[in-house]
């Protein structure tokens, strides 16, 4: 599956089955097709917003077949969780390889709390060397911070993603 826009639900629904999802499914009971659908929609929206921003396909099936677990782990988030497409492209590029450059997270109780988190550019990135900048002040992409990992090296503080699959 090279293309959302091309993607059936049965595509989806094998997708799915591939990255061990399959209990998201048996979690809805019988009518499965809306939310087969609504997944459908999110992978649209990621790879629509990445090739704009890259000028490149995200090519989710590659993922999988070249790294099992990384590509379950993006299917995991896209499917399973109600992620920003900003954020949802930002998990593909470090998935992809790209590091952590800062991570800032301000919380406000009863107020908008802000995640900022800036990643450095992949190799041949329209960009150049720009830094990757993804900003959200959505509730349900916070949680992405439990994901995140510090390890100390030589005196310095180094973070990354640690994304995995579920199972």
């Amino acid at each position: 599956m090279n293309s959302a826009a091309t993607s059936t639900l049965s595509d989806i629904r094998e997708l799915l089955k591939q990255a061990r999802c399959e209990s998201y499914l048996e979690d809805l009971g019988g009518d499965t097709d809306a939310y087969l659908r609504l997944v459908q929609q999110k992978l649209q929206s990621f790879c629509t917003e990445y090739e704009r921003m890259f000028r490149e396909t995200p090519n989710i099936a590659e993922l999988l077949r070249r790294n099992q677990e990384k590509g379950a782990t993006f299917i995991q988030w896209l499917a399973g969780e109600e992620l920003s497409t900003d954020l949802t492209i930002m998990i593909w590029r470090i998935l992809s390889g790209a590091e952590v450059l800062s991570l800032s997270y301000q919380y406000h109780k009863d107020h908008d709390s802000v995640l900022e988190i800036e990643i450095e550019p992949l190799p041949g990135s329209p960009n150049g060397a720009t830094p990757e900048r993804y900003r959200s002040t959505s509730v349900f992409d916070f949680h992405l911070l439990s994901e995140f990992r510090m390890i100390g090296f030589n005196g310095k503080p180094y973070l990354f993603g640690s994304f995995r699959p579920v199972a």
